[in-house]
């Protein structure tokens, strides 16, 4: 991974009902399929 997770993980632990999701091939562009995949996601579930 280019990017190591250690934060994104410690603070999902300290963050009551935060969920983290690692994409795998994904780098920090919101377009990539997978990561824009996963927005899609959580907005619907705001939006629902």
């Amino acid at each position: 991974m280019p990017c190591p997770a250690r934060t994104a993980w410690r603070l999902a632990k300290a963050w009551p009902d935060a969920e983290l999701h690692l994409i795998e091939g994904a780098g920090h562009a919101f377009d990539e399929p997978g990561i824009l995949d996963r927005l899609i996601r959580a907005t619907d579930r705001f939006a629902g």
